[in-house]
Formats: C-alpha cells, structure tokens, sequence
C-alpha cells in the first residue's frame, strides 16, 4: 500500500480568502480549497491512504466514504503530479 509525504521544500501561505502552495523547486504556485489544504497536511509525516479518510472524515461530511476516496484521491494524484507530495 502506497504511504504519502509531503515535500518538505513546499512553501504554505495562508489568508483569509486563499491557500497558496509554493515549490521553489519549479517555481510553481498552487491555488487549493481548505479540503485539499488539509489533505496536505495531514501527510505532515508518512500516511497510508486509510490514514488520511480517517482524519478527512473527522473534519469534512461527504455522500458516501467512496466519493470522500475518490475526492482525497484526485487531490493526491494532482499533488503528486506537481511534486507537492511524494509517493513512497
């Protein structure tokens, strides 16, 4: 089973109305939501994809545990694919 990181180099800003993501590496700047920022954060350290729908559960309600999956998912993929978060 795949466990998650996040990229140690990524710059978070936070304001009232946005979540900005920053990798010094590429130069790139990620607008995110609040889900997609706390989904970032709770791979602080190492987690398994389990790890994080627990801890997403705790805070957001979803239809079902299957698009609360497929949500963390798709924000995983996209956060992989821009060196966001690293999948070990």
């Amino acid at each position: 089973m795949a466990h998650y990181i996040q990229n140690k180099n990524i710059l978070v800003r936070t304001t009232d109305n946005e979540n900005i993501l920053f990798n010094p590496e590429n130069g790139e700047l990620h607008k995110v939501n609040a889900h997609a920022l706390f989904v970032w954060q709770c791979v602080k350290r190492l987690s398994s994809l389990n790890n994080i729908i627990d801890k997403v559960k705790r805070k957001y309600s979803f239809n079902s545990e299957e698009d609360l999956k497929k949500s963390i998912l798709k924000i995983l993929k996209y956060f992989i694919k821009k060196n966001v978060i690293i999948e070990k």
